[in-house]
């Protein structure tokens, strides 16, 4: 196998690896944390949540490694879109961290809300708080720095013929979409 291919292959991994497991953690803590009793539901279920939580971590963890992996192969194009490329993938790891993060205090809420130790519309205005926050660090993640990266990588990929044209320009248009629709 060549280098590119080996490149390849790893790229691909990673993205199946970044998007099974993400699916896999959202499939875990979802029914939990995303319910309109969160902080009745939370605590009592927090293994689910937790595991849920982790497992989708991991998939985070993948998305800047798809960058890095691909670096070298970008750089050869233009460094520039290959450092932009790192970055943006950073930027959407870094911001699902700090919905991972939240979600998992969401759970320490929840363990308050059950021993009584806070008024439960103080738990309640924090869980708006953290769901809010939630919402921005998602959208920066998936409707800013996704689609962006995407372009640009599909765009690399269509310029050099990395891949068949047409999957290129699927890619561009879709993220394109993403921009737009967000």
């Amino acid at each position: 196998m060549t280098g590119q291919r080996r490149t390849a292959a790893v790229v691909g991994a990673l993205f199946i690896v970044a998007t099974g497991f993400f699916m896999a953690g959202q499939a875990l803590h979802g029914p939990f944390l995303n319910s309109d009793d969160v902080l009745e539901v939370a605590f009592p279920n927090r293994s689910m949540v937790v595991v849920g939580v982790l497992i989708e971590l991991i998939g985070v963890f993948a998305i800047p490694l798809i960058a890095l992996v691909f670096y070298p192969i970008l750089r050869r194009v233009s460094e520039t879109a290959a450092l932009s490329y790192v970055g943006l993938r950073i930027m959407e790891a870094a911001a699902l961290v700090v919905v991972d993060g939240n979600l998992l205090a969401m759970v320490s809420l929840s363990e308050a809300f059950h021993a009584g130790t806070a008024s439960t519309s103080t738990l309640a205005t924090q869980l708006g708080t953290l769901q809010a926050v939630n919402e921005s660090a998602f959208l920066i993640s998936v409707v800013v720095a996704f689609p962006l990266g995407s372009l640009l990588l599909n765009s690399v990929l269509w310029k050099t013929r990395l891949v068949p044209p047409a999957i290129a320009i699927w890619g561009v248009f879709g993220a394109a979409l993403l921009l737009v629709g967000g």
